[in-house]
C-alpha cells in the first residue's frame, strides 16, 4: 500500500473526502497515525509528502502547508517520545578532542591520501608521528603493507569494525557522550568533517577525503555547521588550510548552555 493509498483509506473509513481534503481532515490522519504507533516521527514526512504531491498534480493546494502542521509534528514528536520513555538519541559527530586520530579500514576499496605534515614539522605533528610508529609495529608483527589500519594481524575486518572497536577506545578513554546523544561508527566521521569545517576547511576538500563526488552529501549528512572550532580541530585540521602558519585560530570559549 502507498502512503497515497493509506491516506484514501484512513478517509473512507472515517467518511471524509481525500481529493481535496481539508487540513483539518489531514491533521486528523497524523492522529490516527500516532495511535497506530507504528510511524515514528522521524518517518512522518514520508506519509504526508506524498498527499501534498497528488494535491499539488490535481491543482490543489497541499493541505500541510497550514501553519498548524508545524506544531503538529512537534507534538508528534513529543508524544512518541512519552510512549518511548524519552526522546530519541542523536547521533552526533565526535568531537576532535575526543580522537587522538583514526583511520578507518575498507573492505571494498581503498583509497590512497596524502596528509599534509603541520606547518612545524614532524616534532609538532603528534597524530602522524603515532601514525607511523603504529604502522612500524604493525609490520614488524607480521602485518601486511596493504592491510586496513588499526586491524588485528591478519584479520579481515567488516564493514561495521568501527561501530565494533569505537566503544572499547572511547571506554580506554574514559569519554563518554553528552546526555541524550550516542556516538557510533559515523560519529568518526562526520565529527572530522565537521571539525574540518569548522576550521574554514573549503567544502571540496572535506568532500575529497570524505570521498563523496558531491559536496551536498557531505554538507547535509556529515557537517553539523552548529560546532564552533576548538583547538583540537585547529590541531588535525588546520593543515589542510594553504596558508595555515600552525597557530590555532579563533576557539570557542566558555562552553554551551
Amino acid at each position: 500500500m502507498t502512503a497515497w493509498e493509506r491516506f484514501q483509506s484512513y478517509c473512507t473509513g472515517a467518511g471524509l473526502r481525500s481529493l481535496p481534503a481539508h487540513y483539518t481532515t489531514v491533521a486528523g490522519y497524523v492522529g490516527w497515525l500516532h495511535t497506530g504507533g507504528t510511524v515514528s516521527a522521524d518517518s512522518m514526512g514520508s506519509y504526508l509528502s506524498p498527499v501534498d504531491t497528488v494535491h499539488e498534480l490535481a491543482g490543489y493546494p497541499p493541505p500541510t502547508a497550514n501553519p498548524i502542521f508545524t506544531r503538529l509534528r512537534k507534538g508528534y514528536l513529543r508524544l512518541s517520545a512519552a510512549r518511548a520513555g524519552g526522546m530519541p538519541l542523536y547521533i552526533a559527530p565526535l568531537p576532535a578532542n575526543q580522537a587522538f586520530h583514526k583511520s578507518e579500514g575498507r573492505t571494498r576499496s581503498r583509497s590512497a591520501f596524502l596528509v599534509p605534515v603541520h606547518p612545524h614539522g614532524y616534532r609538532s605533528d603528534a597524530p602522524l608521528r603515532y601514525l607511523l610508529a603504529w604502522h612500524r609495529h604493525y609490520l614488524a608483527a607480521g602485518g601486511s603493507q596493504l592491510a586496513p589500519m588499526f586491524a588485528a594481524v591478519g584479520d579481515r575486518p567488516g564493514p561495521r569494525v568501527t561501530s565494533l572497536w569505537l566503544p572499547l577506545v572511547l571506554g580506554w578513554l574514559g569519554a563518554s557522550p553528552p546526555v541524550g546523544v550516542r556516538w557510533s561508527g559515523k560519529s568518526l566521521r562526520s565529527g572530522a568533517a565537521t571539525a574540518a569545517n569548522a576550521v574554514g576547511v573549503p567544502l571540496a576538500v572535506v568532500a575529497a577525503y570524505m570521498e563523496h563526488s558531491q559536496t551536498a552529501v557531505t554538507a547535509r549528512s556529515y557537517i553539523d555547521a552548529r560546532f564552533l572550532p576548538t583547538a583540537a580541530a585547529w590541531y588535525f585540521f588546520g593543515r589542510y588550510i594553504s596558508n595555515w602558519s600552525g597557530i590555532p585560530g579563533p576557539v570557542r570559549k566558555g562552553g554551551y548552555a
